[in-house]
């Protein structure tokens, strides 16, 4: 759909504040309904920023745009909705994905923004030398779940992406299956799953496994079926991606379980762990934007920072001092023998 309604006057303003957010590498923009008028905030490094807000007549014009630019529903104001949508700025063309829901002061508004940053390696992201070497290892040659954690707005769709990039310099059949695709891969087999197009993960992990991938990517692990299909897809020999949300590894462990995935068939067919944070230090007005991995008793070592010297915190440091801080990097478990009884025993 030619989306010309956002060259109208009218609408400039949510141009504006789309390519505003993008500049600023915000990962979503939020409208807020509150009684009296309409709060709008970006999300940031994974903190809420409020940028100022709008009265209700504005917004309902703005929203009913949104809405028939995206194909969906003008006239329903009484269901969740989400879609996907193509919007022109000063910068070029971006892929939203526009999600609705309905609240007690009318529908809000979450745009999710594509990366500002183009990731190209697992050292972009922040790995060192050594875990992206240990982390290519076991997603070129191995097999089961590579799992990919961490809070909203914590970077897993941009590990996610990098992690496919990476994968189609070998002569591999990938098969992603996302809910909305957020980005276009050329040589990766993108399938959009969800209630619009009218079938769920369950039933399309089922039908990608008769198309003989090598590699099966979940877009987000949200439900018990989903859980369930993932772990099936493990046993059938391939090499499995997904995310899901999470606190921390081992909240991720336990929502599995919660999921209904017994506890043998986790440890069997866990392959790799990765739980993202996102970190930011100010040090002498500067910000510093460090990577986080492995965490041995109690001290978190920050590796490969963005700016200044390699950098060793505590956890009780970053407790302390979390005002100052938001979260950024990566802890990796890599499962083997010696670790499957450690981090399986707990649970």
């Amino acid at each position: 759909m030619e989306n010309n309604i956002f060259k109208t006057t009218l609408y400039s303003g949510i141009n504006e504040y789309v390519a505003a957010a993008h500049e600023i590498a915000a990962s979503d923009l939020h409208f807020i309904p509150a009684a009296d008028r309409v709060n709008v905030f970006t999300r940031t490094n994974g903190d809420m920023h409020f940028q100022g807000a709008i009265n209700h007549g504005e917004y309902d014009r703005l929203l009913n745009a949104f809405k028939f630019s995206s194909g969906l529903d003008v006239a329903d104001s009484r269901v969740s909705q989400d879609a996907r949508l193509s919007m022109p700025t000063r910068g070029g063309t971006l892929f939203l994905r526009v999600c609705i829901l309905p609240t007690v002061h009318g529908e809000s508004l979450t745009l999710r923004l594509p990366t500002k940053e183009q990731y190209v390696s697992f050292l972009d992201l922040g790995m060192d030398s050594e875990q992206a070497a240990s982390f290519e290892e076991a997603i070129k040659y191995g097999k089961g779940i590579v799992l990919i954690t961490g809070l909203t707005g914590s970077g897993k769709t941009s590990t996610y992406y990098t992690t496919l990039k990476f994968l189609q310099n070998y002569d591999m059949k990938i098969i992603s299956l996302e809910d909305p695709v957020e980005q276009f891969l050329d040589g990766v087999v993108q399938v959009e799953v969800g209630e619009k197009v009218g079938f769920g993960y369950k039933e399309i992990i089922r039908s990608a496994l008769r198309s003989d991938p090598d590699v099966i990517a979940i877009g987000e692990i949200r439900d018990e079926e989903t859980a369930r299909a993932v772990i099936n897809a493990a046993f059938s020999s391939r090499l499995v991606i997904a995310t899901m949300h999470s606190r921390d590894l081992s909240h991720a462990l336990r929502r599995l379980l919660y999921f209904g995935v017994l506890p043998q068939d986790l440890e069997a067919s866990m392959s790799f762990l990765i739980h993202q944070r996102l970190i930011t230090l100010r040090s002498n007005e500067k910000m510093y934007r460090t990577a986080v991995f492995a965490v041995k008793d109690g001290v978190i070592s920050c590796s490969k920072p963005f700016l200044g010297e390699l950098t060793t915190l505590t956890y009780d440091c970053i407790s302390s001092r979390l005002e100052n801080y938001s979260h950024f990097g990566q802890e990796i478990v890599r499962i083997d023998s010696d670790l499957e009884g450690i981090v399986f025993g707990h649970f």
